[in-house]
């Protein structure tokens, strides 16, 4: 009796053995595969906006090796085309510098050594969110629990997918809201009400609802203002100490917490109410909402970058301009895509 449980115990080891094994080698793979397309995307941006290629240097050269080390990163190729129009952001610049680049400038006294530092950290972080990445994709999602509020419902390939159905099959309907709302931006109290329109126009297209763009303007929205600016005070204010605990629980009660006003309007309920479901529909989901949107990134990114940079080496300025604005504008209808498809599957966990 004795020998025989000593034998099943063994086989279980054996089987949990084996399906750890079994799940190390899909991650490995996937693992490989985002270094390499991240790698690869990111030289290849490189070499079309400098004309130089990581593959031909000298390993003698510090800034060459942290330029190889910063093609591993994903957030490499966002970073740079921020960086490119630093005046809009001066304080941020050091974020996309070489960090031994960045240590001349603090050798002259130019940057502090704590700017120098986090660009060190950005670049060296790469791999570890290409595993991050790689480890999300790999998982499998739970289907079969009793309670809604934990199923996943949220996947990578969907969320770019359907971010940019959405987005280009309302390309007109997005493009006039957004002119119409400028030309009221600047008008009190119209304002208000025109911005609720816009998150109104997500909820439509989460239901695949028609959406006209004079609808801003209806006065349901202008009814929501008092809730409206309780719920943004709700959500400054506990984002706001979130970061005040090392910035990341910030950022964690925002993913959270971000469906809320998009709740407050479709469904007319209290900013407290909103705060509560939109945590609950988002347990679970919060780092595919995160990494869906770095790849949305990642993917329109490489695409406008490159766009960008043909002209740019052919010291074509205006036509960098036209490609960077139409790069804009393409990635704003992708972004209300990804924020109508993100609701259209968490409101279903109500």
């Amino acid at each position: 009796m004795d020998e025989n449980k000593k034998t099943d115990f063994d086989n279980t080891k054996s089987d949990i053995k084996s399906n750890q094994t079994d799940r190390k080698q899909p991650l490995l793979k996937t693992f490989a595969l985002v270094s390499g397309f991240t790698f690869l995307a990111n030289s290849i941006y490189f070499f079309l906006w400098t004309g130089t290629s990581p593959f031909f240097i000298q390993f003698t050269n510090i800034e060459i090796l942290f330029n190889i080390i910063r093609n591993l990163n994903p957030l490499t190729i966002p970073l740079d085309l921020l960086g490119s129009y630093a005046f809009l952001f001066p304080d941020l610049s050091f974020l996309w510098r070489n960090p031994a680049e960045g240590y001349y400038y603090y050798a002259e006294g130019v940057f502090p050594l704590s700017y120098i530092i986090i660009a060190l950290l950005i670049y060296i972080s790469g791999p570890f969110l290409c595993f991050l990445i790689a480890k999300q994709i790999s998982k499998i999602n739970p289907t079969d629990l009793s309670d809604s509020s934990t199923v996943r419902v949220l996947n990578y390939k969907d969320i770019i997918k359907r971010s940019t159905e959405i987005g280009f099959s309302n390309i007109y309907t997005i493009l006039v809201t957004m002119i119409l709302w400028s030309l009221t931006a600047w008008v009190p109290y119209l304002n208000v009400g025109t911005t609720i329109g816009l998150f109104g126009m997500i909820i439509a297209f989460s239901k695949n609802k028609q959406f006209s763009p004079a609808n801003i303007f209806d006065a349901r929205y202008r009814k929501n203002i008092g809730e409206f600016f309780l719920l943004l005070s709700f959500l400054s204010i506990g984002i706001s100490i979130g970061s005040f605990f090392v910035f990341i629980p910030g950022v964690v009660i925002g993913i959270a917490w971000s469906q809320s006003i998009l709740l407050l309007i479709d469904k007319d309920i209290s900013p407290l109410e909103a705060i509560k479901i939109s945590n609950d529909i988002t347990y679970g989901e919060k780092l595919t909402m995160v990494i869906g949107y770095i790849l949305l990134i990642l993917v329109y990114g490489l695409i406008i970058g490159v766009a960008f940079a043909i002209p740019i080496a052919l010291d074509s300025e205006l036509f960098a301009w036209i490609i960077l604005i139409v790069g804009y504008l393409i990635f704003s209808l992708i972004l209300f895509g990804f924020a109508s498809y993100i609701y259209s599957k968490l409101s279903k966990k109500l």
